[in-house]
């Protein structure tokens, strides 16, 4: 937790880089290396997806990858212990995104404690509504066990709606580029902005901003209205049509490159 918040609130003229990975793609002894180059590239923070059969908020890119990752057998331990490893040998935070499904199996609470033992510092569960008993049972297990528990809203959610989330959330929120799925094409114009603008006047907490962002000029584009920048379907493209033996140092190039 606190690797995340020393980051978040240094001071800085540029926002940080969040740089996606899906657990086991393209296979699970790949995955650890395809991390290590994220953090080579230059990339302040990395996020973990835990492989799912119907990752409903994610385009054809990473619902392909996550299947790939579950023909390989890759479960929630396997996500685990890789946060494990990556930060016994290094400082990037490391935030666990998973859908609802894998996390009621393991059990919520248990789920959370075994993060925090991994020295995860904060746990995305986007299909997971913090108002009913599930949710609040992960903002219960976060508080106790030291983890920011990462909030997703979307332009177009209530004002109302916002409100409350806002005040539930910790370390950092993270606001979809507009509603739908990732990887898909986005233009990032005046309702995102205002949107953006509305959030950061409702709270002092960080904003991330992702979907659809894929290249240093998306990444530009946003640089003003958000503290962290996220891209996750380009690295799985990238990931795709590379070579295994060539992904690291062709994941490390891209994260160079889309560096604000």
């Amino acid at each position: 937790m606190s690797k995340l918040t020393d980051i978040l609130s240094a001071k800085r003229e540029k926002p940080l880089l969040m740089t996606h990975l899906i657990t086991g793609y393209p296979t699970l002894e790949s995955s650890l290396g395809i991390a290590r180059a994220m953090i080579r590239g230059g990339a302040s923070i990395l996020e973990i997806q835990i492989p799912f059969s119907d990752p409903v908020a994610d385009g054809p890119a990473i619902v392909e990858a996550s299947h790939e990752a579950l023909r390989g057998h890759v479960k929630v331990e396997d996500a685990l212990a890789l946060a494990k490893k990556l930060g016994e040998e290094h400082t990037t935070p490391l935030v666990l995104m998973s859908y609802a499904n894998p996390i009621f199996r393991y059990g919520i609470t248990r789920f959370v404690e075994h993060a925090a033992e991994a020295g995860v510092a904060g746990i995305i569960l986007p299909d997971i509504p913090i108002d009913t008993e599930e949710g609040k049972e992960f903002l219960a297990a976060a508080k106790k066990f030291s983890v920011h528990p990462i909030l997703v809203v979307s332009p177009g959610v209530p004002e109302e709606r916002l409100r409350f989330l806002t005040k539930e959330a910790s370390g950092f929120i993270y606001s979809t580029s507009r509603q739908g799925i990732t990887g898909a094409d986005s233009k990032f114009g005046s309702e995102l902005k205002n949107f953006l603008s509305l959030l950061h006047k409702m709270t002092d907490i960080p904003v991330a901003v992702g979907f659809g962002v894929k290249s240093k000029e998306d990444v530009l584009s946003l640089a003003s209205q958000a503290e962290i920048i996220v891209v996750g379907s380009a690295f799985v493209s990238l990931i795709k049509n590379t070579e295994l033996k060539t992904v690291p140092l062709a994941i490390e190039d891209l994260v160079k490159k889309l560096l604000p």
